[in-house]
């Protein structure tokens, strides 16, 4: 049986997706992604350069005030804009150097308290990076350190992002068990939501416990229009002003997350996708499961999928195998215009790699051989993969 396939979409599909019988339309075909088979079986060493042609690498700069921790890293014309842990740093896209840190962290008007880790160009705007304040759902940074826009829905979403002009999409979790709102569309020049996209499940409440899934609602941008998928449901939308359309399933069958028991079940025994991205040839997307990451992508053109397995030795070590110039593993975490894919290794992670992987250092090209001088605790380099047309 193919495990992928395009489908004529039917109402039934949807429900079966994701049990939303009343807000979502249909499109007459989406790409079916099957993973309902075993992930672990399915699953196969796989080479980096089925998608890309070249690799570029990218040393970030180490001093005291630009320490990146848990950083999403997205590069631009000039730029590398790095969202990390209640930080926002600026790197040279060339030479790796520190430009600046943006936003005063904080609980004022003018500050952010979390950063969202996305970073999208917006073709008005420019370079538009997403935080959370601490009243203000959403706060948007240029990498100059302006504030571009600040959102304050009725009451505080999960996740916001621009959809259009003055819209906005927003997206809340359901904490309580009973949320009735899924997504909105906020108009910010008006300050009023012009869409409700209703939520129809509940779910059981605990409230001695608090599950924490940080791409509960995932959002990204394609051909210059907005997607979102929600860790419990297979299907990734389009969204616009007036619905949502269905653009992808990412069939997990039965190992899809049980809403019902959203507080309650155990992660690691279900799909948990995150870092979807696409481009007009490949999506992209992380996929953990049974305490292993699992980094995917789909052809778009041969109707195609790959899921590379993590290293044997050190399950730890995944991403797409690097037999381009034979160095550490490349997991993709975002994309540029230029069709690139972007990723970075920790420095302590490649320090055990070079100790780990001799035979190999000794082979690496001249320009990575000069990596064996990393520290544990230096900063991280970036990687960027030229893909294939």
């Amino acid at each position: 049986m193919k495990p992928i396939y395009l489908i004529s979409l039917c109402v039934a599909l949807i429900t079966v997706a994701c049990q939303q019988t009343k807000e979502p339309t249909i499109e007459s075909t989406i790409i079916n992604i099957d993973l309902t088979e075993n992930i672990v079986e399915k699953s196969t060493p796989v080479n980096l350069s089925n998608v890309a042609s070249e690799v570029e690498y990218i040393a970030l700069e180490n001093n005291s005030n630009c320490i990146l921790l848990g950083s999403r890293i997205f590069v631009f014309d000039s730029l590398l804009v790095c969202p990390g842990f209640r930080q926002i740093y600026i790197f040279n896209r060339y030479t790796g150097k520190f430009v600046r840190e943006v936003g005063e962290k904080g609980r004022g008007p003018q500050a952010y308290w979390n950063v969202n880790h996305y970073v999208h160009l917006d073709k008005d705007r420019g370079i538009i990076i997403n935080t959370g304040g601490w009243t203000y759902s959403l706060i948007e940074f240029s990498p100059d350190g302006e504030i571009k826009g600040k959102v304050n829905l009725e009451k505080r979403a999960s996740f916001a992002t621009k959809l259009k002009g003055d819209l906005y999409a927003a997206y809340y979790r359901n904490f309580t068990g009973q949320e009735k709102e899924r997504i909105v569309i906020w108009d910010n020049n008006e300050k009023n939501v012009v869409k409700r996209f209703k939520n129809y499940r509940t779910c059981e409440n605990d409230p001695k416990q608090f599950t924490h899934l940080p791409y509960e609602g995932w959002f990204y941008y394609y051909n210059e229009e907005l997607m979102f998928k929600e860790y419990f449901c297979d299907t990734v939308y389009k969204l616009s002003e007036e619905k949502m359309t269905p653009h992808i399933i990412l069939n997990s069958g039965e190992y899809r997350p049980p809403y019902e028991e959203r507080e309650l079940f155990n992660s690691w025994e279900y799909h948990g996708l995150s870092y979807i991205m696409e481009t007009n040839s490949y999506l992209f997307f992380k996929l953990n499961f049974d305490k292993k990451s699992y980094y995917c992508y789909y052809d778009k053109r041969r109707s195609e999928l790959k899921i590379s397995r993590p290293d044997e030795k050190n399950k730890k070590n995944a991403g797409l195998v690097n037999d381009i110039d034979g160095f550490v593993r490349f997991a993709p975490e975002s994309i540029t215009k230029d069709n690139e894919i972007v990723g970075h290794i920790e420095a302590y992670q490649l320090v055990k790699w070079m100790n780990d992987n001799p035979d190999k250092v000794a082979n690496l090209p001249d320009h990575l051989k000069k990596f064996k001088d990393i520290k544990d605790a230096d900063n991280p380099i970036v990687m960027i993969a030229k893909l294939k047309k």
